[in-house]
């Protein structure tokens, strides 16, 4: 089945936020890339690949298909990867979870295949080549696809791999389904695609949750090969709690615990799971309380499963509404960062992205968005945007991703991929290039002037900063030519009289002025 996608540029009504998004604008020009599909989508996962290109996982077309896309540095669609750049590969009414890009450029993906009315589905793997064709040496064809014993639904939730083995953790129903609850499994293949018969029971291992009910929402496989999983589980009443589950690298059951910060996770609405360069743990995910759900929590634990003390990640009131589709992710400096979809305000039917940024220690970095934590308004309309992932690169850039929709619930067939550039004040040498910055006049009011020269062309952003570190507005942002440019800025919300800084970036340049606001 032909998937009909484009890139497209979406201009919007213009709704001024408190929260303007600190966007990188080398990225699309923009800081934004939004590729339509023709069918229904979804988004799942999001990984920078060493040169810079992006890999994005997600789900279209009704029934489902996996859907993979690469996007050069600046945002393009790459030319050499499948179809101008996107791969769909039917499974069969598919849902893939989970992606690794192994060190040789080869991509694996886990999900799941061949879904129908009836809860049949078997687990799934699909491996590519670098230029996004089918790797035939792996499985049967480059895909794998099979059910444990007996068992009718299957699902790969995360898909964990070393040089050596591939290491997957799902779950899966027994045969009397809807009879019997839900059961977890991890299974091992050799990088070929072939079963590894040396782990759990001939390939495979087995478990229940608490209480007899639960499902797999994110693992990672830590340096000694043991395996964290978030799980959800049933706590016997109407709610679902998480618990961490540790795994030997041979399948065996080790421990499991219940962590919580200033308020227990509430499992129904997931939550995510992050390995930091210390190798330590980031769980994130929504409070059981307030109701609606609209707290996020977050702790940090060593391998071990005992919980950092250090990490102090004060309880966070995220807009209106239920927060769905946590994700978290490192830098490489150590911040911490955590996105998800959340209801814009209480009530109302605009879902946004929100991202919170966090020091290493836990506590927000006030220089970010609204005292470290970004809810950027709605711009305009009926507008919602859902299904969050995010990952970052080596230049602490931060990419988030997720479904963008214009009208509600029926429109979701546009994936939104935004980049994320923070520059603090406290980083730039404020003297640096000070004389090629032009502001008149000054003291400014409502409306201002600056004259600046960049020695190439390249895409500019002018952003105001408080004294605090706090980005305040983004004043403009676009491509210019080299040479010298005169700009217009008139400010249509007021801005509290006093200092500030003006900070104007580009690639390969950052000039700073200060002003004053009168």
């Amino acid at each position: 089945m032909k998937i009909l996608f484009s890139l497209i540029t979406i201009v919007l009504a213009s709704h001024l936020s408190a929260q303007p998004e600190p966007l990188d604008n080398t990225f699309n020009d923009s800081g934004k890339v939004y590729t339509k599909f023709d069918q229904f989508s979804r988004s799942k996962k999001i990984v920078v690949q060493p040169d810079g290109r992006i890999l994005f996982l997600g789900q279209t077309g009704n029934p489902s298909n996996y859907v993979i896309a690469r996007y050069l540095s600046d945002g393009a669609l790459d030319p050499s990867f499948g179809d101008s750049g996107v791969v769909v590969e039917d499974m069969n009414n598919g849902i893939p979870n989970s992606i690794h890009l192994f060190s040789n450029g080869k991509i694996l993906i886990g999900g799941q295949a061949n879904y129908d009315s009836h809860s049949i589905s078997d687990y799934a793997l699909i491996q590519l080549l670098p230029n996004g064709s089918l790797d035939t040496t792996f499985g049967r064809g480059g895909k794998v696809t099979g059910r444990l014993d007996s068992t009718r639904q299957n699902l790969i939730t995360t898909v964990m791999a070393s040089d050596l083995r591939i290491i997957v953790i799902g779950q899966y129903f027994g045969p009397s389904y809807p009879d019997t609850m839900m059961r977890g499994f991890l299974m091992r293949f050799h990088l070929d695609g072939s079963l590894d018969t040396t782990f759990g029971n001939k390939g495979a291992s087995t478990f229940d949750f608490q209480n007899n009910g639960g499902h797999i929402l994110d693992a990672v496989l830590l340096p000694d090969s043991r395996i964290a999983a978030v799980c959800s589980e049933d706590d016997g009443e109407k709610d679902s709690r998480l618990h961490v589950r540790f795994f030997g690298w041979n399948g065996n059951y080790e421990s499991s615990i219940e962590p919580r910060g200033e308020q227990f996770f509430h499992a129904n609405y997931g939550a995510s799971i992050c390995k930091t360069a210390d190798n330590k743990l980031i769980i994130a995910g929504p409070a059981r309380r307030p109701n609606p759900i609209n707290m996020l929590v977050a702790v940090k634990l060593t391998g071990d499963g005992w919980r950092d003390i250090s990490f102090n990640f004060g309880p966070s009131l995220i807009g209106g509404g239920y927060i769905h589709d946590v994700a978290v992710t490192e830098s490489k400096d150590g911040s911490i960062y955590i996105t998800g979809e959340a209801a814009y305000e209480s009530g109302g039917n605009t879902n946004v992205l929100f991202l919170i940024k966090c020091l290493p220690d836990g506590s927000r970095d006030t220089s970010f968005g609204n005292r470290g934590v970004l809810l950027p308004a709605p711009v305009g309309g009926d507008i919602a945007e859902y299904s969050a992932a995010i990952a970052a690169d080596s230049n602490n850039r931060i990419l988030v991703a997720g479904v963008f929709s214009t009208n509600f619930l029926y429109d979701q067939r546009t994936i939104v991929i935004k980049r994320y550039i923070d520059h603090p004040v406290a980083n730039v040498d404020i003297g640096t290039d000070v004389s090629s910055l032009a502001v008149h006049p000054h003291p400014v009011s409502n409306k201002l002037t600056l004259g600046y020269r960049i020695e190439r062309a390249e895409a500019v952003s002018c952003l105001l900063y408080d004294m605090e570190g706090r980005l305040i507005r983004t004043l403009f942002t676009g491509h210019r030519t080299a040479g010298s440019h005169t700009e217009l800025i008139t400010i249509t919300d007021p801005i509290r009289p006093g200092a500030y800084f003006l900070h104007l970036l580009t690639r390969t340049v950052k000039q700073t002025a200060s002003l004053i606001f009168k």
